[in-house]
This record gives structure tokens, C-alpha cells and sequence, in this order.
């Protein structure tokens, strides 16, 4: 996993990936999945333990986080949802939070592997895939 640039978190945590915030404050860390939603425009995020958990989903065009109702108990959101509430409600805002850490892992869109580096997280694809890819369309343009 790589640190990121807080003041960046949208450009790579708003598309499928793997991310954990860790709270110096509470010293706690929560590693959170984000996949395509069947609905366009629309993340579901899950927490990751054992087996991943559906704790909500984000739509992107609103910048609404919508939490899940089995994560409510006794009208209380679990710590994990709290997490996840904190970072989506202020994704645009986390720089100003200077006791969050976050750490993403991406992995490529055409052969699965992790990408480590951030130019390649904010594409999509690795620097091999994507030349690839590039080629590809560029073939089916030229025909």
C-alpha cells in the first residue's frame, strides 16, 4: 500500500480500490474496499476483515454517503461505519485532517496485478497494460 497525498484522495479512492485510513487520535486503522455499483456513477464500500462487510455506498455525482442499516445498532453507527462516514462526508476536506493517514492499493484493470505507482493508480492500468491498451485503440481507430 502507498501513502497518499490527502488533498488527491478523491482522484484515487473515487474508482475501485483498496484503501486504509489510520486515526493517530484513536490509533485505530480500517481498510475499506470500494467497488462498481451496478448503478452508474454509484461506489459500494465494504470493510475488509475476514470476508468483506457492505458497509454503504457513495454516489460521486451528489458526494452522498448512504450507510447501510445493518451498520446501525442502537441507533449508533458501528466504529467501522463512523470511519467510513468521516472519510466520504469530507473526502474533498481531508487534507485539513491532520491526524488521518491514508495508504491505497490499486490493482490494474487488465491484469489484476497491484500498481505501485501513483500515475498508474490514477490511470487505471499499469505502465505495460496501458501501453497495451493504447495500442489497442489506436488499431481500432486507425481501421
Amino acid at each position: 500500500m502507498i501513502k497518499i497525498d490527502k488533498q488527491d484522495a478523491p482522484k484515487y479512492l473515487l474508482k475501485p480500490c483498496k484503501f486504509t485510513v489510520h486515526s493517530s487520535l484513536s490509533n485505530n486503522s480500517y481498510t475499506y474496499l470500494i467497488k462498481n455499483s451496478k448503478y452508474k456513477n454509484v461506489l459500494n464500500v465494504y470493510y475488509v476483515s475476514r470476508r468483506p462487510v457492505f458497509i454503504g455506498s457513495y454516489i460521486v455525482n451528489d458526494g452522498y454517503f448512504s450507510i447501510s442499516r445493518l451498520e446501525i445498532h442502537d441507533c449508533r453507527l458501528t466504529k467501522r461505519s463512523r470511519a467510513a462516514n468521516i472519510i466520504f462526508k469530507n473526502i474533498k476536506h481531508l487534507n485539513d485532517m491532520d491526524w488521518l493517514t491514508v495508504f491505497v492499493e490499486c490493482k490494474c484493470q487488465r491484469c489484476g496485478r497491484v500498481i505501485n505507482d501513483l500515475d498508474s493508480i490514477e490511470r487505471g492500468y499499469g505502465r505495460i497494460c496501458y501501453k497495451k491498451t493504447m495500442e489497442e485503440q489506436n488499431d481500432k481507430f486507425n481501421t
